[in-house]
C-alpha cells in the first residue's frame, strides 16, 4: 500500500512465532495518524506528516516477559499539485445552490487538511476537514448546508472536479502563486 500522507495505512505487526500469544502491544516514534491497538497489534491509520520514521518501537508484552523491535518508515507527501489554493465553480443544478451557482475557495496543506468557502450568492458557508489520496486521486468532502459535497484533485495536473454524485457539476483549478506579470 502506498504510505502517504492522507493515504489510509493498516498493517498487523506479527512475532516470529506466532504460538505466542501477546496480552499487549505498544509502539513509540509512529507518524503523527497511526497508533496501535494494544490488544491486537494492528497499526491502523492515517498519516498526518511526511518523513523519514526510523524508529518506530513496536513491544509484544505478556505474563512471561516483553520483545521489542524497530521497524522504518517512510511516509511520502502529497503531491505538489494538490497543496495550495484552488479556485472552482459549481453549477446551478445541484440542489444546495439553491438554484444560483456557486463559487469555491479551497486552501490545501502538506499536512493533508483543507479549509473551503463556498460562497451562494451572498452567504458564505465554511468547511474544513481532511483529504484522503485514494487510486483515483486526492479527495475531501466539503459540506454546503447540510449537503456533503465530495471534491478531488488531480495529483497530475492540479485540477479540482466534482467527484461521485458531482460530476462535472464542480470544475476548478489550482490558483498559480507565481503569476506571470505584465511589464510595460
Amino acid at each position: 500500500s502506498l504510505l502517504q500522507v492522507g493515504a489510509a495505512f493498516s498493517h498487523a505487526v506479527a512475532l516470529d512465532n506466532p504460538n505466542v500469544l501477546v496480552t499487549r502491544w505498544r509502539a513509540t516514534g509512529l507518524p503523527p495518524g497511526l497508533t496501535i491497538d494494544p490488544v491486537t497489534g494492528v497499526i491502523t491509520g492515517t498519516p498526518t506528516l511526511a518523513g523519514d520514521y526510523d524508529r518506530i518501537v513496536v513491544t509484544a508484552s505478556n505474563a512471561f516477559g516483553t520483545t521489542s523491535a524497530t521497524y522504518a518508515l517512510y511516509i511520502a507527501p502529497l503531491p505538489q499539485p494538490v497543496v495550495g489554493t484552488f479556485t472552482g465553480f459549481l453549477e446551478r443544478a445541484i440542489a444546495a445552490t439553491e438554484g444560483l451557482g456557486a463559487h469555491l475557495d479551497l486552501a490545501t496543506t502538506a499536512g493533508g487538511a483543507f479549509t473551503a468557502t463556498v460562497t451562494v450568492g451572498k452567504k458564505r458557508h465554511l468547511s474544513r476537514g481532511r483529504l484522503e489520496t485514494t487510486p483515483g486521486g486526492v479527495t475531501g468532502t466539503l459540506t454546503l448546508a447540510s449537503t456533503p459535497l465530495l471534491f478531488t484533485l488531480d495529483p497530475g495536473t492540479g485540477t479540482l472536479l466534482g467527484g461521485p454524485g458531482l460530476g462535472s457539476a464542480l470544475t476548478g483549478f489550482k490558483n498559480d502563486p507565481n503569476p506571470a506579470r505584465a511589464t510595460l
